[in-house]
């Protein structure tokens, strides 16, 4: 599930834990990734061919209204369980990668191909707009409801205050979602059937892992070297990047408490757990704990393609063509 730390008690699924990080400036943190590059080879199980210099995915600021959600409805994609796609003679393929469905009203309307080794980390992504999407409904539906309610009291205007950050927060964590997912979409799609680094999935991994969906690159901490270096995929480096958060890509049927993978065609429905968890997590976002601050602009303009049918649309491959 997107981002829990560990604690004696299991968190909400819903908390957004807080970084603690120290801006430094950009230009030092490229120069230290390239002077540093020996010394991290020596700390880590597995580096990537090349350090992350700079994001791919870019901070969203702006506040994305259920409204402009709903009018892409008519567009929305789903994407199927991964399949292993074998070419080759006899019994030894020659080449092995993964023809991702993507289906719109139930339908086929084409094929992403995805690097074998990608396979949890594409299904985590998915399930993490699914989450973040479920969970921003409930919010939304909450606050439209409180928003008929007299607040007389200073408590229950405290309360409604709360209700509306925690909106806008699950909606800037399902807007980052899917806009990492365009951008990742749109480089498996050049890539073809290539073997070769997906860097936006990469990136995506290490900062989710990281808690830094939401930080600048030049607001990383100083010791965001060695993350930017290691291979998020490789499992020598698994206890680097999940030391205080659990997390496990690799079962997300289990993560959502369900025995199949329907959700990735239909969506999650998350309104009981909403309803047993809402207090606790308006509780623990009054108290500080651990959410994080995502700082929204009014100002700030939604970005130009966060979604599949955004101009250029994703052009999905053809089952002839893969």
């Amino acid at each position: 599930m997107p981002r829990i730390k560990k604690t004696s008690c299991q968190r909400h699924r819903s908390t957004v834990p807080q970084p603690h990080f120290k801006p430094v400036r950009k230009q030092r943190r490229a120069m230290t990734a390239a002077k540093s590059a020996e010394k991290r080879a020596s700390t880590i199980s597995g580096a990537l061919p090349q350090p992350i210099r700079d994001f791919r995915i870019p901070v969203s600021k702006a506040e994305l209204s259920m409204g402009q959600w709903d009018a892409r409805a008519p567009q929305r994609i789903h994407y199927g369980v991964p399949e292993l796609i074998s070419y080759g003679a006899g019994d030894n393929p020659q080449l092995e990668f993964l023809r991702v469905p993507a289906m719109k009203d139930r339908r086929i309307i084409g094929y992403v191909p995805l690097p074998t080794r990608y396979r949890s980390s594409w299904v985590y992504l998915c399930y993490c707009v699914e989450y973040w999407l479920a969970v921003w409904k409930c919010w939304d539906g909450e606050s439209k409801k409180n928003k008929k309610k007299q607040k007389n009291t200073k408590t229950q205007k405290e309360r409604a205050d709360l209700i509306d950050t925690s909106r806008k927060n699950a909606g800037a964590r399902f807007l980052q979602a899917m806009l990492a997912r365009r951008i990742v979409l749109e480089e498996c799609i050049a890539n073809g059937v290539n073997d070769e680094r997906i860097k936006s999935l990469d990136e995506f991994l290490i900062r989710d892992h990281r808690d830094w969906l939401f930080v600048e690159f030049d607001e990383l901490p100083d010791d965001a070297d060695m993350y930017l270096a290691a291979d998020p995929l490789h499992q020598g480096n698994n206890k680097m990047f999940e030391t205080g958060w659990g997390v496990n890509v690799n079962d997300i049927s289990i993560m959502l408490g369900q025995a199949d993978d329907a959700w990735m065609s239909e969506g999650l429905d998350l309104s009981e757990m909403f309803k047993k968890e809402m207090d606790a997590a308006l509780k623990r976002l009054r108290d500080g704990a651990e959410e994080i601050h995502i700082t929204h602009d009014e100002n700030a303009e939604l970005p130009d393609r966060w979604h599949e049918s955004h101009e250029p649309p994703i052009r999905f491959i053809s089952k002839r063509k893969d």
